[in-house]
């Protein structure tokens, strides 16, 4: 690209220093260069408006990734602040959650109506096992008496 561009420049030079001669002549000589450069000023194929266009919407583009980028750290910031105060409350939380088990247990105990709770479950349970006792008594009672008239029956 820079030799290019060395060579149009030399080439406008020679053709100033050709002005003598023919216009055959310089056409032939310059027609290559300047096909390859399309007659823009520094030779880089583009017009000074289609340039200025590259130019501005180059500008744009890094302005809309600054702006892309600043909103990506400001929540990236935002997201993270969020995950801190998360984090703080579910630790509250847990040891909210680990003084009200512990004081669960011992307010239970303390309490004079528990106790008393306890007792009758206790009297509860006590009557069922008698319940169930008399229950299998009374069907061994029923088996035997069955097998009694069996018996006699056959007789």
């Amino acid at each position: 690209m820079a030799q290019l561009r060395m060579q149009a420049k030399i080439d406008e030079l020679k053709g100033g220093a050709d002005a003598g001669s023919s216009p055959a002549r310089r056409t032939t000589r310059n027609a290559g260069p300047a096909t390859a450069n399309s007659g823009s000023p520094g030779g880089l194929g583009c017009s000074p408006d289609e340039l200025a266009a590259a130019h501005a919407a180059t500008a744009a583009a890094r302005e809309r990734t600054a702006q892309l980028e600043a909103d990506l750290q400001r929540r990236q910031e935002s997201y993270l602040r969020r995950e801190r105060a998360y984090k703080v409350h579910i630790e509250e939380m847990e040891e909210e959650l680990e003084a009200a088990r512990a004081d669960r247990g011992a307010c239970l105990e303390k309490d004079p109506k528990m106790s008393e709770i306890r007792g009758m479950h206790a009297r509860i349970l006590s009557n069922v096992g008698q319940v169930q006792g008399r229950t299998s008594r009374i069907l061994q009672e029923q088996v035997r008496a069955v097998a009694d008239r069996g018996h006699h029956v056959q007789r």
